[in-house]
């Protein structure tokens, strides 16, 4: 009996524990946009090559209403116009096939 309630406890918390960062390197920006939603404007971009887990419409999202959102546009912008590779990039993801939010991002010179 101890032992099905610990397999079930186990089952438990690894469903509901939220997914770690994952990091993707050297991938090619397909699209980038920005979307209006309630109470503010969020954007969102695409890799060329498939990402690593299953996102949301194989789109990473990011907020682009504070410093980092704007910051992390402009990288994506610059990296899809120039046509280069992003170095690195990290999201997480709160269950697997959920939504993407973009954490980090990394582009060479």
């Amino acid at each position: 009996m101890k032992l099905q309630a610990t397999l079930c406890l186990s089952l438990i918390a690894l469903y509901c524990a939220p997914a770690a960062a994952v990091t993707e390197t050297d991938k090619l920006v397909d699209r980038l946009g920005v979307q209006g939603v309630q109470g503010g404007t969020t954007a969102y971009f695409s890799v060329k090559d498939a990402l690593s887990t299953t996102c949301k419409f194989d789109i990473v999202y990011f907020n682009i209403g504070d410093e980092f959102g704007k910051a992390a546009y402009a990288s994506l912008l610059a990296a899809q116009t120039s046509g280069k590779k992003l170095s690195r990039f990290e999201y997480w993801q709160s269950a697997p096939g959920e939504t993407c939010t973009l954490s980090l991002v990394e582009s060479r010179s």
